[in-house]
């Protein structure tokens, strides 16, 4: 299993509760509000969104772990990339 975890700014949670549940992830909601997705050899926790503030602009924050078994992980990975990472980060 590899596991890498995102600090994701700019890109609203609900983008990333579509984009796990649209992948076929099964979803669980735990106590601390954290949305876990269990998909064919993959799992994804999305965290509560937060703020960051850079000066007197503010972007929504949300921490997403990604784990998987390493033959999954990496196409994952790319297709995760593709979708969220900007020019910016």
């Amino acid at each position: 299993m590899t596991k890498k975890t995102f600090l994701m700014r700019g890109k609203e949670r609900q983008e990333f509760l579509e984009y796990f549940s649209r992948l076929g992830g099964i979803s669980s909601e735990e106590s601390d509000g954290t949305m876990l997705f269990k998909g064919e050899g993959w799992m994804a926790e999305i965290g509560p969104q937060t703020v960051y503030m850079l000066k007197t602009i503010t972007f929504p924050e949300v921490e997403v772990t990604i784990e998987a078994d390493d033959k999954v992980f990496e196409g994952l990975l790319k297709d995760y990339r593709i979708k969220f990472l900007t020019a910016g980060g």
